[in-house]
């Protein structure tokens, strides 16, 4: 919903290739995460609405 120019997406729920990513995590197989990816922001108020199927 807000901001108007984020870029949602569903991912796999790993590290990102930038991140740190120590071993003996959960590899969290079949389970996803939403990732909000914003420009050139130092603050937001991100609102994002779920609604089951």
């Amino acid at each position: 919903m807000s901001p108007k120019d984020a870029c949602f997406a569903v991912m796999d729920a790993k590290p990102l290739p930038t991140s740190p990513n120590p071993s003996g995590q959960n590899p969290n197989k079949g389970i996803r995460k939403l990732a909000v990816n914003l420009k050139d922001v130092t603050s937001v108020r991100v609102i994002v609405v779920l609604t089951p199927h």
